[in-house]
């Protein structure tokens, strides 16, 4: 550290307080910052190498679902979407939350065919991310 330059947290710290300003940011109704500030701790918990990396990354989902639910509330659609999606491709099989969320917010943003391909894939993989999230219902997309 330089002389006048304020130290740099550790890692965990710099991600539990983008954690922490995120889920602030969520309650205070500033949804697009909050969705910013839990994708961003997402990020610096994927380069997280110290002896809880396995328990830091298993919380990535969650933090990414939250990311996306906050951008579907402050109305870009686009932007959960991406958060669903990387939920998804962190989730397990066992995931009840993150493919509903990915396929609303895909048809929120005008892309049925899409949304209709991610329930698809996921129906037709016994092991698909998210496939305990699925009814014989979601085939009938519109």
């Amino acid at each position: 550290t330089r002389v006048g330059e304020a130290p740099r947290p550790e890692p965990r710290e710099a991600i539990g307080q983008l954690v922490a300003l995120g889920l602030s940011l969520r309650e205070l109704g500033s949804l697009r910052a909050a969705a910013e500030s839990l994708n961003e701790a997402w990020r610096e918990s994927r380069d997280w190498t110290g002896h809880d990396a396995a328990a830091i990354r298993r919380q990535g989902a969650d933090l990414l679902r939250i990311a996306g639910e906050c951008a579907l509330g402050a109305g870009d659609a686009a932007a959960a979407s991406e958060s669903f999606r990387a939920a998804l491709a962190e989730a397990g099989v066992e995931d009840r939350v993150a493919l509903p969320r990915l396929t609303w917010s895909l048809l929120a943003c005008g892309e049925g065919d899409a949304a209709r391909a991610v329930v698809q894939q996921s129906m037709s993989e016994p092991a698909a991310h998210g496939r305990e999230g699925l009814s014989a219902s979601w085939a009938a997309l519109p």
